[in-house]
């Protein structure tokens, strides 16, 4: 048993357990022929058969997210080790819906987009759980709060489009600018792709209170 364990193992990583941010979050090994972050899925081999089950996937950045979604009773989740999810991530999930809760840093939140962007070119269920701001991970909320907590968390889950709409609000420096209510909206609209008539109608009206443009002049723009 004990050499067979041996010979599965193809990397190896930790998470600090201090507040210490002169030090990273996770310290993983190199990439390597047999060790590729931008490939490797940690707990897949567990989760793979309830992820065929549901037909979803609950993806986290980090091992103790992981084992906090698992005590939680969400067995098909998975880990990214840290990385933004790839198109050799999503040909192993093979799952029709996704469900990200990667941390809830700047860092956690682009790849969070830069995610959905990928996941994208699978599916359209694709959806975000949303934490406080005091705690960065679900690691920390589990720990924290205990499984309760994270239920509540899996039952508020956000749509991809709010999650995305949030994003650029909160990054757009200034929405009462022309400029800046031009370029939301060429960012927000490009997802509109993905969505149905009746979301996107949806979408437009939330973006026409956000800006504060007429509705018919988004939806022409977004017809054109």
């Amino acid at each position: 048993w004990y050499q067979r364990r041996v010979r599965d193992v193809i990397g190896f990583s930790g998470r600090k357990i201090s507040d210490d941010n002169n030090y990273p979050k996770y310290i993983n090994s190199k990439n390597s022929e047999i060790f590729k972050k931008n490939t490797f899925l940690y707990n897949l081999n567990n989760a793979q058969e309830k992820i065929k089950m549901t037909g979803e996937v609950f993806i986290c950045e980090g091992f103790f997210d992981v084992i906090a979604m698992h005590k939680s009773g969400y067995e098909n989740t998975i880990a990214i080790m840290g990385t933004s999810l790839s198109k050799d991530h999503l040909k192993k999930i093979n799952a029709k819906k996704i469900i990200f809760a990667l941390d809830n840093d700047e860092a956690g939140i682009m790849a969070t987009v830069n995610s959905i962007n990928t996941a994208l070119l699978y599916t359209n269920q694709i959806y975000v759980l949303q934490k406080n701001d005091k705690e960065k991970d679900i690691g920390e909320i589990y720990q924290n709060y205990g499984e309760n907590k994270v239920h509540k968390i899996v039952e508020k889950k956000q749509k991809f489009m709010d999650f995305i709409i949030d994003f650029y609000v909160k990054f757009s420096n200034n929405l009462e600018k022309v400029s800046e209510k031009e370029k939301f909206i060429k960012n927000i609209m490009k997802y509109f792709l993905f969505l149905t008539d009746i979301e996107v109608n949806f979408y437009i009206e939330k973006c026409a209170k956000l800006t504060g443009i007429n509705s018919k002049i988004l939806m022409k723009k977004n017809i054109l």
